[in-house]
């Protein structure tokens, strides 16, 4: 069962003794309940950077290529990517099978395959067979390809900022008591209440520890290192 902000926020409230809020004073929300509001989202935040890996924050997206064009913008709300998954979709009128293609580190691009990607003319193009990602975080593929082939691959994304009453948290609903913990400690801290905000805390980290041994650990597989560590700056 989803559970929605507008409910996060009075249960943190509650805990404060402070005043819940309805539905209709929810967008013009002032003072502590602003506070609250915020404080919420800054605990989605904090959950977000403790690991990169949340099921919850799973996403996959296509890129058509186009011919000649060896390098891509990556999607925009990305946290992380996996080189791993990255194939070109089947397109029977490409006459293509779904082929996965092989990540290599920029490094080994530069050294193994820049120089015949760049000496090669259109006539030479072909079905890509790798994929490496740029300095400057752009997803490119080798050799050239030649046609407008489809490509998909899956990516864990940031956070996305809750607003609306009704807008529902990503972090499941078993664990909602993990992100109040967490916005009690940014509430606690903002009162200068130290005490309360090193409790907070702990149950905060307690709780994502535990979530991260359920939803991670427990199916924790074989990674490329040059793909671990495409970070997003959020």
């Amino acid at each position: 069962m989803a559970y929605t902000y507008i409910e996060v926020c009075n249960e943190t409230l509650r805990r404060l003794n402070e005043v819940e809020m309805t539905s209709s004073q929810f967008s013009g929300a002032k003072g502590i309940q602003a506070l609250v509001k915020d404080a919420i989202n800054n605990a989605q935040r904090d959950i977000y950077s403790r690991d990169r890996e949340w099921p919850f924050a799973y996403a996959t997206t296509s890129q058509t290529l186009t011919a000649g064009t060896r390098e891509y913008a990556l999607t925009t709300n990305y946290l992380s990517i996996d080189l791993d998954t990255v194939l070109i979709d089947r397109n029977d009128s490409l006459d293509i099978e779904e082929k996965h293609l092989t990540p290599i580190s920029y490094t080994e691009y530069v050294d193994r395959y820049i120089e015949r990607d760049e000496q090669r003319d259109s006539s030479d193009y072909e079905t890509p067979e790798f994929v490496y990602l740029t300095p400057d975080y752009k997803l490119g593929v080798s050799p050239t390809p030649d046609k407008a082939y489809v490509v998909k691959y899956t990516y864990y994304k940031v956070p996305t900022e809750l607003s609306a009453s009704d807008d529902v948290p990503e972090v499941p609903v078993q664990y909602k008591n993990i992100l109040i913990d967490g916005a009690m400690y940014h509430m606690y801290m903002m009162r200068d209440n130290i005490e309360q905000s090193d409790r907070s805390a702990r149950a905060f980290e307690e709780g994502i520890d535990q979530m991260r041994s359920i939803l991670i650990n427990r199916y924790i597989r074989m990674r490329d290192t040059r793909v671990s560590d495409v970070i997003n700056d959020w």
